[in-house]
């Protein structure tokens, strides 16, 4: 994607004539188009035609590999960018409570799974128990897996709450 089809969107979101999540989503399909539009493989020859470029004097003499030597690396555009049918990776982590009777919200967070990631940063740095670090890994292992869902569901009858926490 080019700098002013990045500029664009976010002047868009700047002036408040597209939300965040529009944004973002705009940003995902344009990447996602880009990918799709470069080019999968060249061969060694075609980047040498299109090199064109003579050598001075000083310098060092590279050896040319030979065929047998090439190693071959594919990158497919499942690797870059995750398949339709595994669906987009998790956005936000939410966290819901209501009561359990009238189920009337009590409390509703989204937090972009960026600050998530950054928290768990920092806390991994700054120490804690182990156990709440293990634990906290085993999240962000969730979410780079690009699994959707729920994580804690809990009924409080003793305080009449239910808490669930989410990756959407």
């Amino acid at each position: 994607m080019d700098t002013s089809t990045r500029q664009e969107i976010l002047q868009l979101l700047a002036d408040g004539k597209i939300t965040a999540a529009e944004a973002i989503e705009l940003l995902d399909n344009k990447a996602a188009q880009a990918v799709e539009k470069a080019p999968v493989a060249e061969t060694i020859e075609a980047l040498k035609a299109g090199e064109n470029v003579q050598p001075t004097t000083g310098e060092i003499p590279v050896e040319e590999l030979k065929e047998s030597e090439v190693v071959s690396l594919k990158i497919n555009r499942d690797d870059i960018i995750p398949s339709a049918k595994d669906g987009p990776r998790p956005r936000w982590l939410k966290i819901r409570v209501s009561e359990l009777d009238s189920g009337r919200g009590r409390v509703n967070i989204n937090i972009p799974i960026g600050i998530v990631n950054f928290g768990l940063g920092i806390a991994s740095r700054f120490g804690g128990d182990n156990a709440d670090l293990a634990q906290a890994g085993e999240l962000w292992q969730m979410v780079k897996n690009g699994e959707r869902g729920v994580l804690v569901d809990v009924e409080d009858e003793e305080d009449n709450e239910h808490v669930q926490i989410l990756l959407d």
